[in-house]
C-alpha cells in the first residue's frame, strides 16, 4: 500500500459441524501487494517492477547484515 497504510486480510476459520463458539478469525497485514495474475489488466506488476519496489533496497539490507524476508504466494512460472 502506497503512504505508508498497510493492507489487512482478515480470514474467518468457518466452524467445525455441531461446535459452539465463536468463528476464529485471523488478521494479516502487508506493506505491500502486487498482482501479477492478468498481465493485460495494466494493474500488473512485472518481476522487474517486484525487483525494483522491493527487492532491490532488500538486497542492500541484506548485505548489510539485516535479516529481510519476501513472501510470495501464488503460482510460479
Amino acid at each position: 500500500a502506497e503512504g505508508g497504510q498497510a493492507t489487512q486480510v482478515t480470514v474467518q476459520e468457518p466452524l467445525e459441524e455441531g461446535a459452539v463458539g465463536e468463528v476464529g478469525e485471523n488478521n494479516f497485514k502487508f506493506d505491500v501487494c502486487l498482482d501479477s495474475s492478468d498481465p493485460e489488466s495494466g494493474n500488473s506488476a512485472s518481476q522487474a517492477e517486484v525487483f525494483e519496489r522491493l527487492g532491490r533496497k532488500m538486497l542492500v539490507n541484506a548485505l548489510e547484515g539485516y535479516n529481510c524476508t519476501i513472501f510470495a504466494y501464488g503460482q510460479t512460472g
